[in-house]
């Protein structure tokens, strides 16, 4: 993006304008380069993949999803979506916007529901267990139950 534009495009920029930035060609490049980083760690350390494939735009929602034959790729053990009420939703980003919009109560809502939605097919294509976890617990207890997923994966 950086070397298209000729200018820095910090995070905060990105969040802010990123259907003007951000083309299907810039997404799967980065795709790429992960699923080769995956391959190249994936026999000494465990990954977590964070995605962020539902993305709020000015004109609606944008979904750039791996495709089957990069999910296979990735070779995940288990599908993890972490999910929160809208309410909570709009008070983190109210709280810490870093460029992102406040979207209404039903687009909050409807952006959850088109990750779990995502994250429920990413499963079914792989044949691997897909959970849903409220993230709006206290964040140890989130990562006891991330863990106890790794464990059973």
């Amino acid at each position: 993006m950086s070397r298209r534009s000729g200018n820095a495009i910090d995070e905060v920029g990105v969040r802010q304008r990123s259907a003007n930035l951000i083309t299907r060609t810039d997404v799967d490049a980065v795709d790429h380069w992960l699923i080769e980083q995956v391959r190249l760690n994936r026999a000494d350390q465990h990954i977590i993949i964070d995605s962020h494939p539902v993305i709020k735009e000015d004109y609606g929602f944008r979904v750039t999803a791996f495709s089957p034959e990069q999910l296979r790729d990735l070779n995940q053990d288990a599908i993890v979506c972490l999910y929160v009420a809208p309410n909570v939703t709009r008070k983190r980003i109210t709280a810490d916007a870093a460029g992102r919009p406040l979207p209404t109560d039903f687009e909050l809502g409807l952006h959850a529901h088109l990750q779990a939605s995502l994250t429920a097919q990413y499963a079914f294509i792989l044949g691997k267990p897909c959970y849903l976890l409220d993230s709006s617990i206290a964040l140890d207890e989130l990562a006891k139950n991330v863990g106890r997923i790794a464990r059973l994966a």
